[in-house]
């Protein structure tokens, strides 16, 4: 049985020097895991074999299928297939809704009227979606929804199987794209040199230039202290 096992053992797989795989070795690889729990990239263990291969897609790959309305990307068919139908169509499923509901701010264009409104809340500065935890407001329900996880991490609620885990310094992310921007930032070859002092940054410029100018741009409104950043972070320090 030993040596049976040793001969049928699922080889380690390559990845580039991203840590990720090409279309070739996930085809190779999609039998050796189907019925595996544990990725074969960074040895994450998942609950199923079926959230695994999820994992390996989202997180592994690069490869991305796109949407042929708006061009927006996904790790697979099926999340393409459901994008389509929660963004592009309406109750007439032969009808697609196009992008053509324009912001007369800023001309970013919205598939549906309540998208829009959402967006308008960013310019006005509404904010009508309230965390019934600590009270903060957001202009946009996906923006409540991803505050929300937070409060879920914080309390350790939130399973690390519905997070999103870098592959190269283990950091988990509430969300795929914030996933995708760290890795280019912090782990790719994009820097911004600052003007002031020559070094170079990989986050964001913007947040590095506070040091320079003392200014402290976020305010708690619960108690009024002022900070360069971590606001969120500051404001979960009230619900505990």
């Amino acid at each position: 049985m030993k040596i049976h096992q040793e001969k049928n053992k699922s080889p380690p797989i390559r990845t580039n020097n991203t840590g990720d795989m090409t279309s070739l070795e996930q085809w190779n690889t999609k039998i050796n895991v189907s019925k595996s729990k544990d990725c074969p990239v960074c040895q994450k263990t998942y609950s199923s074999s079926s959230k695994m291969r999820r994992h390996i897609r989202e997180v592994h790959s690069k490869e991305k299928i796109p949407c042929d309305i708006c061009q927006k990307q996904f790790a697979s068919t099926s999340r393409v297939t459901q994008h389509k139908k929660n963004i592009h169509f309406g109750p007439n499923k032969d009808k697609v809704k196009v992008l053509n509901i324009e912001c007369h701010h800023c001309g970013v264009k919205f598939p549906s009227k309540s998208q829009l409104l959402d967006h308008l809340n960013s310019h006005t500065g509404l904010k009508l979606h309230v965390c019934h935890i600590c009270k903060n407001s957001y202009s946009a329900a996906k923006g409540l929804k991803r505050h929300l996880k937070r409060h879920l991490q914080i309390s350790g609620e939130l399973s690390s199987e519905d997070m999103y885990q870098c592959d190269i310094c283990s950091k988990m992310f509430l969300e795929h794209h914030i996933l995708v921007k760290h890795r280019d930032w912090v782990h790719g070859d994009k820097c911004h040199v600052c003007k002031v002092c020559g070094v170079k940054i990989k986050g964001s410029i913007q947040k590095h230039m506070l040091s320079h100018t003392g200014e402290k741009p976020y305010c708690c409104h619960i108690c009024g202290k002022s900070m360069q950043g971590k606001l969120k972070e500051h404001m979960l320090t009230h619900t505990r």
